[in-house]
């Protein structure tokens, strides 16, 4: 075991009271559960199923489509597993299947993406000296020799259709058409976000490659919040660093049923991003503070959105800024307490406060600028609105609304 001493010791931080097995929220990491993506794994089989199970089957091309963090890389890899596990047994297969994902962002040249299938398959391809019809033909002969069949998934594969790198699609349609007179051996993935791409390319292709497509709608809320609780489940974290008010701000940021991307990933790198936040603070818990500051990473904050508020909005952001940095375990407050710190706030200023309908319009209009978040729910015995502002942090955010108010004002606060 390393044991670091002297001037390094330190260095690298004690056991971590957050994490587990960090990988496990890893975009590269193929997670055991994947909820609300099943369906689409199993339509992934039944598209590929009469290709896997009879020799005769013509080859099968399939796009899988949707925006980033979606679910698509996961899906295929996890069919990959799947396609891995029964080689074991080859129970239903006709012959041995190899599953081979190629990233078309990170191998940008057709040369280097046949030389990446060709090392999925086991083949070395020097750098040099092979031509890229060289590469397509040991491919070919790799599998003929084998007596095996491939299910070549090309990740990211928007970026083959335009400019020289769209012949990509004109070599694996003619390497898939080399099979119709034999036994089919290759069948295609496509991973793709816009639907767009497609149209770029002439119709000949469109006809001979993109035959099946699968859609993924960008994740909700609640679809949001079951992956990161699965993630946990599965020893991302500690059960007692997260909590249902950490998944619930991150599912609001991002769920696109509240205006967010609805991106897996960017859930997950805030997720990870926090509880590394709270870890380096020494804490043994994600604080909502945690959550705003890694969203405001990712996603940095408009403050140039802030100098067309009106006085009395800028004093109302300020009254919920130092509410909710009274508690920092509280991602919330209701409209009659922000008022309340909105009259105290005014008089330090020596203005008179609004009244109520005019801050429910402050209020309304901040909501959609989308500075703020205002949640109408029921607690106790009747209505009120929750008021949060989950994507910004609250030391940045006050120091810029001072900043303002100084400006407007000329008057320093204490």
């Amino acid at each position: 075991m390393c044991n670091l001493t002297g001037e390094y010791e330190g260095i690298f931080g004690s056991i971590s009271k957050i994490f587990i097995n960090e990988n496990v929220l890893h975009p590269e990491y193929v997670p055991k559960k994947y909820p609300h993506r099943r369906d689409h794994l199993l339509e992934l089989g039944n598209v590929m199923k009469n290709f896997l199970i009879n020799e005769k089957a013509l080859p099968v091309k399939v796009v899988l489509l949707g925006p980033p963090g979606t679910g698509k890389t996961m899906v295929a890899r996890k069919f990959g597993e799947v396609i891995r596990d029964i080689n074991k047994t080859r129970r239903g297969l006709h012959r041995p299947v190899d599953f081979v994902i190629i990233n078309c962002f990170i191998f940008k040249s057709p040369f280097s993406i046949y030389r990446e299938i060709a090392r999925g398959l086991g083949l070395s391809i020097p750098r040099r000296g092979f031509s890229k019809e060289e590469v397509l033909k040991l491919i070919v002969n790799r599998l003929e020799s084998q007596n095996k069949a491939l299910i070549l998934a090309l990740d990211e594969a928007d970026f083959l259709t335009r400019g020289q790198k769209v012949e990509v699609f004109y070599d694996l349609a003619r390497l898939v058409e080399v099979y119709y007179k034999r036994p089919p051996r290759i069948s295609l993935i496509f991973i793709m976000r816009n639907p767009l791409s497609i149209l770029n390319l002439d119709g000949a292709i469109k006809s001979t490659l993109f035959h099946y497509v699968i859609k993924f709608k960008p994740y909700r809320k609640a679809e949001i919040i079951d992956i990161l609780w699965a993630r946990i489940e599965e020893g991302a974290m500690y059960p007692s660093a997260v909590d249902d008010v950490i998944m619930d701000m991150i599912g609001e940021l991002v769920g696109h049923d509240k205006g967010g991307n609805g991106d897996a990933r960017m859930a997950l790198e805030i997720l990870f991003m926090a509880g590394k936040r709270a870890e380096r603070l020494g804490r043994n818990a994600v604080t909502p503070e945690d959550v705003r500051e890694s969203f405001s990473m990712v996603t940095p904050f408009p403050r140039n959105l802030l100098e067309y508020l009106e006085d009395h909005e800028i004093l109302l952001l300020l009254a919920l800024v130092r509410l909710l940095k009274s508690n920092e375990f509280v991602n919330w407050v209701t409209t009659g307490a922000l008022e309340d710190m909105y009259v105290e706030i005014c008089d330090e200023y020596g203005i008179d406060p609004r009244g109520h309908t005019m801050v429910w319009e402050y209020i309304q209009r901040m909501k959609d600028m989308g500075i703020l978040k205002a949640t109408p729910t029921s607690r106790g015995k009747g209505r009120t609105t929750e008021i949060s502002l989950p994507g910004v942090p609250l030391n940045v955010l006050e120091n810029e609304l001072l900043r303002i108010l100084r400006q407007r004002f000329l008057k320093k606060v204490k």
